[in-house]
């Protein structure tokens, strides 16, 4: 199983950014939509933008190709333009695809990489012109992080590596987005991340019985 949790802080007066995580049988569909702030309905588009994947038909048995999904969400979303980064977690690793500055990083060791490098961070998803980049990387379950750039680009990474593990997971989330404030204790843009791992499960201890029979 996998287990997820999530948070978002908003600086603007509406927040932009937009959070999904959708369970699919065994497997798990993570997205993080930043609308963008300087084109008007940012926050339209990064709500359509989840909902859009929410309602993919998902089949574990048939890969689905998140670069066409985003494609046809590109011309779906109703009004402004948004980021996304979608991930698909499953026994088969993990596959995705994102345009913009949203992004995926899994714990690997004592650092973070990044399978979602590399993408286009415009034309954004409502322009019509949008370009997704597709991922796939190994994942055995580690730690993953998705997250807008109000995250991404103003938390420190050693701050981040230093605390990940010794954080209860339902608080991770949350404490994480709260590593984005800045000097000032306010926040430079809307913060939002998700963040998965497959869950440990922990067979019960079997009781050995040590007495000996006397008879």
């Amino acid at each position: 199983m996998i287990e997820t949790c999530r948070h978002l802080i908003g600086y603007r007066r509406v927040c932009q950014d937009a959070v999904g995580v959708f369970e699919r049988d065994q497997d798990a569909v993570l997205v993080v939509a930043d609308g963008a702030g300087g084109i008007e309905d940012g926050e339209v588009a990064s709500r359509s933008v989840v909902e859009f994947i929410r309602q993919v038909p998902y089949d574990p048995r048939t890969p689905t190709d998140w670069g066409q999904v985003l494609r046809q969400t590109d011309f779906a979303t109703p009004s402004g333009q948004s980021t996304a980064c979608v991930v698909e977690l499953s026994g088969n690793g993990l596959r995705g695809a994102s345009v913009g500055d949203s992004r995926v990083g899994i714990l690997n060791g004592d650092d973070v990489v990044f399978p979602s490098d590399g993408q286009q961070r415009k034309p954004l998803l409502g322009s019509g012109e949008a370009v997704p980049c597709d991922f796939n990387f190994p994942w055995n379950g580690e730690m993953v992080l998705v997250g807008s750039d109000g995250f991404w680009n103003y938390v420190r990474m050693e701050q981040v590596l230093a605390n990940l593990r010794f954080i209860e997971f339902p608080l991770l989330a949350k404490t994480l987005c709260e590593m984005a404030r800045l000097p000032s204790s306010g926040f430079a843009d809307d913060v939002s991340v998700i963040c998965a791992r497959r869950r440990k499960i922990f067979s019960p201890r079997r009781r050995i019985d040590l007495s000996v029979d006397s008879d």
